[in-house]
């Protein structure tokens, strides 16, 4: 779990929603992209989730596989315990970070240091994924709530 960077908030924010997004199947970008919307009602930023794949893989907590990503088995122990007790998604998020050891949240984190590339990212397929998610959103929400004329 040892990285030559120090984990932040938005890493496990993104383990969460490879795990709750991924099964063993594993977790597409467009599920890390859905599930991260519905775990803290944000969109994940380029810089989240190309740091993050890069602190998250060096960490040993997640892998890729043919553009799916999985939690390994320490990344799965440590949410279990996490969860092992009573809490809601913030309360386990702050238990895994103590656990990793993650930066608390900041408003606006500029650390250059800490700003790992992670290989074959993609800005165009982050975007791709986005509007994807905001396309079933759509039709989801307008099933739901018709639009009045």
């Amino acid at each position: 779990m040892k990285t030559n960077f120090k984990y932040e908030w938005s890493d496990v924010w993104l383990l969460q929603a490879i795990i709750s997004g991924g099964g063993d199947e594993g977790a597409s970008l467009y599920n890390i992209i859905s599930i991260g919307d519905a775990l803290n009602h944000a969109i994940f930023t380029d810089a989240e989730l190309e740091c993050g794949f890069a602190r998250l893989t060096e960490g040993k907590l997640i892998e890729e596989r043919d553009g799916r990503f999985f939690a390994t088995t320490e990344a799965k122990d440590i949410y279990s315990k996490a969860s092992s007790k009573s809490g809601n998604i913030f309360t386990i998020r702050d238990r895994v970070a103590k656990a990793i050891d993650a930066a608390p949240w900041q408003p606006k984190i500029s650390r250059a240091e800490n700003t790992p590339k992670y290989p074959g990212f993609s800005s165009e397929g982050v975007a791709e994924a986005i509007r994807q998610y905001q396309k079933e959103a759509r039709k989801f929400i307008g099933k739901k709530h018709p639009t009045r004329e």
